[in-house]
């Protein structure tokens, strides 16, 4: 058994062996093409989220900014209302309270004169001065 025997075997495991090398280094090569492409792939898929993401910030901060101009203008007329309500009230008390002073004058004047009013009508002259001028004014509607 010589080297001659071996050499078909040898041939076969060096072209094997030259194979496997070519085959991995062109495999390798074939690898990084994919990633790259994958990775420009994902960069421009990533941009175009990151974008994406920037203009739904920028719609949350302008529908934010809107709603707190909403509540802020809400908010004065609630307080516009309640200076309202308080004024109209405080008309309202000072408003009763000259009526409760007229009445009370108007009371008064009508306390002091009611005796005075009940003397005269009990007055026998004038109680007849009074049925002279019904009888008189009675007796002018009928004859009209």
């Amino acid at each position: 058994m010589g080297l001659m025997d071996f050499l078909p075997h040898i041939t076969a495991l060096a072209t094997g062996g030259v194979s496997w090398v070519g085959s991995y280094l062109m495999s390798k090569k074939k690898y990084r093409q994919e990633l790259k492409s994958l990775e420009e792939s994902n960069k421009h898929e990533i941009e175009k989220l990151m974008k994406q993401h920037e203009i739904d910030i920028n719609s949350l901060k302008e529908k934010h900014a809107m709603e707190m101009e909403k509540l802020n203008v809400e908010h004065k007329h609630k307080l516009e209302i309640m200076d309202r309500d308080s004024e109209n009230a405080l008309i309202r008390q000072k408003q009763e309270q000259q009526a409760s002073q007229q009445s009370a004058l108007l009371q008064s004047m009508s306390g002091g004169l009611a005796p005075f009013m009940e003397g005269l009508l009990n007055n026998p002259n004038i109680k007849a001065r009074i049925d002279q001028g019904i009888a008189k004014s009675f007796n002018d509607d009928i004859k009209k």
